[in-house]
Formats: C-alpha cells, sequence, structure tokens
C-alpha cells in the first residue's frame, strides 16, 4: 500500500519493473543506452525503481553496471509513472535513432 510519503506501492513497483523488464526490454536497454550514458550496453534490466529514480542493471561487455536515472519529475501515481515511461522510451530511442 502505497504511503503518504511514496505514491506506489510495493506491488505497483513489483508490477511495473515486470512489466517493463518482460514486454519492454527495448526501452529499458534505450534508458541505459541514452540516459544512462552508455550507449555500448547490449542488455539492461530494472532492478527497482522509486517516484524519484529509476535503477537499471546494464551490461557492457562483460560487466555490470549499476546505473540510476533520474526522473524529471516526481512520480504521482502508476498512471504517471505508465505515461512518464512512454515519454522517456520515445526520447531516447528518437535520440539514439540520431547515432546510427
Amino acid at each position: 500500500m502505497s504511503t503518504p510519503e511514496s505514491p506506489l506501492s510495493s506491488q505497483d513497483i513489483a508490477r511495473i519493473i515486470s512489466h517493463m523488464n518482460e514486454d519492454h526490454a527495448d526501452s529499458v536497454l534505450a534508458y541505459a543506452q541514452h540516459f544512462g550514458r552508455l550507449p555500448e550496453a547490449s542488455a539492461a534490466q530494472i532492478v527497482t525503481l522509486d517516484e524519484n529514480t529509476l535503477t537499471i542493471q546494464a551490461k557492457v561487455g562483460d560487466e555490470v553496471r549499476n546505473i540510476k536515472i533520474p526522473f524529471k519529475h516526481s512520480l504521482e501515481s502508476t498512471h504517471d509513472a505508465h505515461m512518464t515511461m512512454i515519454q522517456m522510451s520515445k526520447a531516447a530511442k528518437r535520440a539514439l535513432s540520431h547515432l546510427e
């Protein structure tokens, strides 16, 4: 259950992480490559998130790196998380397409 300090419950967070890692691995990788400034990353998964930060584990060569990506604003709800992550995905993929 969410608390006054956190608009996202632990169940919300687990559901978001599972959904993103299972259904949107391309977006998670794009987050790591663009926002995490690891264009050489070959794989990535979200390990945790809260209303302010997304933490991703990215594979770069034989190394695994943990990176924290701050959201532009504090997430206010699961809907806000959903919309924010869609916007981030579009921005990251657009920026990365200019590098090709």
